[in-house]
């Protein structure tokens, strides 16, 4: 693998990690840092070493700004994704338009690897009761989902033009430190806020731990071949109530949940698309809706392909980070 390589998604909850990875590879680190993160306080946020040249410029910036900042670089990890914006069209742009308009420019440049981070929500719920793998088809409920497929048909019609293009496909991740939504959930809970819960234990989902994600990028990086997509996930999904029960005892809490009935999911999820339709990202009504759909999906494909170590559960890694939350981590 090339030493020098360019990371898009800093300073944010996955893009943090997957520097501090390979940093540890010992990598030279190109960091493309949207210009509204620049600030004097930036050099506090963002403390890695003389390894990494940080550079602030929009992935949607000018090809020929974009493909300067790649001269050297032998892969591109695209870590950069909109989830909750304010405006829907933001989450297009980022999620669908940019990773095609990243890898032209690495195509250009003469970058050998592209990895891009999608998202296990292309496939949607377990509708028919199996467990989603890389051959189920695409099944988007929410806008951001819809951004990351379509973002994913893009790239899909340059992985024969000289990069060898791979999609990493996570479901939802945890780890230390926690990202806002995250700090914003456990926040909650502990000051005894009450967590929705659709039915009586909530749906059934899959979690992901947020270094095994990075590690699956290392390893797309060294061996997928390109056009290839690989699901990452702990081995054995959760509960809605389980995920917020382990939180809870890592913060030391009781975990205090609110039961309500299926419909209300469905309506917020309808109400979501519709603002969503007419240019307005509700958060809380797409976090509802997603709460009431199952989504279990499977890591046999990384596991095989790529050799990916995946955790069996996700109870102890939610517990950890519950507890160094409350300590400050």
């Amino acid at each position: 693998m090339d030493k020098k390589v360019l990371v898009t998604g800093a300073p944010g909850f996955l893009g943090n990690q997957l520097i501090a990875t390979l940093l540890k590879d010992n990598r030279k680190i190109v960091c493309l840092v949207h210009p509204s993160m620049e600030s004097p306080q930036f050099g506090e946020m963002f403390p890695y070493s003389d390894k990494v040249e940080v550079i602030f410029a929009d992935v949607r910036a000018p090809l020929v700004k974009l493909e300067k900042y790649m001269e050297g670089v032998g892969s591109v990890f695209n870590c950069a994704g909109m989830q909750h914006p304010t405006y829907t069209k933001e989450i297009y742009q980022v999620n669908r338009d940019a990773p095609a308009h990243l890898l032209q420019a690495a195509i250009n440049a003469g970058v050998k690897k592209f990895v891009h981070v999608s998202s296990s929500a292309i496939h949607g719920e377990n509708s028919r009761g199996e467990v989603l793998d890389e051959e189920s088809p695409f099944r988007p409920l929410t806008h951001y989902a819809k951004s990351k497929a379509q973002g994913e048909r893009l790239l899909q019609k340059h992985v024969d033009r000289g990069v060898t293009v791979s999609i990493i496909r996570p479901s939802v991740f945890y780890g230390s430190p926690a990202s806002k939504n995250l700090q914003e959930l456990m926040d909650g809970l502990r000051k005894g806020k009450k967590m929705p819960l659709i039915g009586t234990n909530g749906s059934l989902r899959s979690y992901v731990a947020l270094q095994q994600v990075c590690d699956a990028l290392l390893l797309a990086e060294k061996k997928a071949k390109t056009g290839e997509a690989f699901l990452i996930t702990d081995s054995e999904p959760l509960t809605t109530k389980q995920f917020f029960s382990f939180i809870c005892n890592g913060l030391g809490v009781e975990c205090n949940v609110r039961s309500l009935p299926m419909f209300s999911s469905r309506i917020g999820e309808g109400v979501a698309m519709f603002a969503g339709s007419v240019g307005k990202h509700l958060r809380m009504a797409n976090i509802l809706g997603e709460f009431g759909r199952n989504h279990v999906v499977s890591n046999k494909k990384a596991v095989q392909d790529l050799g990916f170590k995946a955790l069996a559960d996700s109870g102890a890694g939610l517990e950890g980070m519950g507890n160094n939350f409350i300590n400050g981590g």
